[in-house]
């Protein structure tokens, strides 16, 4: 297999693996809009230490599985990926599939960025009508 990249709506080229620099709140986004309404499957995620950068891809080309890695060593420290930042890998039909009805997941009340909660701050703001009857 070759590896090569390209943006998604170029369609240069025809994609084995789809690869996402995401944030964990964007992740759970993403694969909330995978499984959370239509077909539920569990994920699970592995961890292989520094052999994570190449793993988790091979793993989706493999078993036709999305997968999601904390980034390596070397990805930290020579590609720029921040402290917080995760890797997903995806088929491109699974990438389609995650943002097939985005409308799902906002009338549920979910949502991006994800608002933060405090003291100060109102809890009902962003819910949807349903939760606040409760």
């Amino acid at each position: 297999m070759r590896r090569c990249t390209s943006s998604l709506d170029s369609e240069r080229i025809e994609l084995d693996v789809v690869v996402i620099y995401i944030s964990p709140s964007q992740a759970f986004m993403l694969f909330a809009g995978y499984h959370q309404f239509d077909d539920y499957e569990r994920l699970d995620f592995s961890f292989a230490g520094e052999f994570t950068c190449v793993d988790f891809w091979t793993q989706t080309v493999v078993a036709a599985k999305p997968a999601m890695v904390l980034p390596c060593f070397a990805n930290c420290k020579f590609s720029g990926i921040g402290e917080w930042g995760l890797r997903a890998s995806l088929k491109p039909k699974d990438v389609l599939r995650c943002l097939d009805d985005p409308k799902k997941m906002y009338k549920s009340g979910l949502r991006h960025p994800i608002a933060l909660s405090s003291l100060t701050t109102d809890n009902t703001d962003g819910l949807p009508a349903p939760h606040l009857k409760f």
